[in-house]
C-alpha cells in the first residue's frame, strides 16, 4: 500500500492518499490484516509504524460521523489494551471533520499519534505526503481532522506514560518484585522460591540425620 502505482499509472492506480490507506486498517474490520507490498517499499518509512501497532481484533466500536458514499470516521478499542484507534476517510472531495473523543475514559490523560494528509496531499498530484504528529488528549478533546481529496487520517490513542517520579520509584525495586509487574508471574516466582526453600531444608535435615 506504500506504492500506489501498479505498473502503468494510466491502467492501474489506487485512488487514495497514503494516509487514507492507513485509515482503512481501522475503518474496515478484518481479523486478518496484511501489508500487501514488497518489504523494501516499507523500509525506512515512518508511517509503517501504524501498521505495526494497529490490532486486528476489537472490544468496542464507535461510529463517530459519516455520510453514505462521502465520508466516514470510526473509533475502535483494542481488545487486549486500553488503546483506541481512529480512522477517517473521505471521497474525492477534501473536507474537515470535527471528532469528539468522549469515548475515552474521563479523567485519564492520553497521547494521540496522528498520521494525517500533508498540507499539499491530493490523491492525484501528491498521494504520498503524510504528516505525523503527537498531542495530549483526553475525553474532552475535539480533534479537527483535515482530509485531503481522496484522503484520510489514522490515529492511535494510548494512555500517557507515567510520570518520571513514578518511574524512578519502580526502578528501585529489587528481589521478586523486580522480576515482573505481572501478579501471576510474581505468584509463580514466590511459589518456586518456597518450593526451593523447602527442598533445601529437607536436604539439610537429611544430611544432618546421616551424619
Amino acid at each position: 500500500i506504500f506504492t500506489l502505482e501498479r505498473g502503468r499509472e494510466d491502467i492501474s492506480r489506487v485512488n487514495t492518499t497514503l494516509a487514507k490507506q492507513l485509515a482503512l486498517y481501522v475503518v474496515y474490520y478484518s481479523p486478518l490484516q496484511m501489508a500487501a507490498d514488497f518489504p523494501e517499499n516499507y523500509q525506512g518509512n515512518p508511517a509503517f509504524q501504524f501498521i505495526r501497532d494497529v490490532p486486528v481484533d476489537w472490544s468496542e466500536t464507535v461510529a463517530l460521523n459519516g455520510e453514505i458514499g462521502e465520508y466516514l470516521s470510526v473509533a475502535r478499542k483494542d481488545r487486549v489494551s486500553d488503546d483506541w484507534y481512529l480512522g477517517a476517510v473521505t471521497d474525492e472531495d477534501g473536507r474537515e471533520l470535527q471528532v469528539r473523543l468522549d469515548f475515552l475514559d474521563p479523567g485519564r490523560p492520553y497521547v494521540a499519534e496522528i498520521y494525517a494528509d500533508g498540507p499539499e496531499a491530493h490523491w492525484v498530484t501528491s498521494p504520498y505526503e503524510v504528516e505525523i504528529t503527537r498531542q495530549r488528549v483526553d475525553s474532552r478533546t475535539v480533534l479537527s481532522l483535515r482530509l485531503a481529496p481522496g484522503g484520510g487520517q489514522a490515529v492511535r490513542i494510548r494512555l500517557a506514560p507515567a510520570t518520571s517520579a513514578r518511574t524512578a520509584r519502580t526502578s528501585t525495586l529489587s528481589g521478586p518484585a523486580a522480576v515482573s509487574s505481572n501478579p501471576r508471574r510474581l505468584k509463580s516466582f514466590a511459589c518456586c522460591s518456597s518450593a526451593a526453600t523447602s527442598r533445601a531444608e529437607q536436604l539439610r535435615v537429611s544430611g544432618t540425620n546421616k551424619g
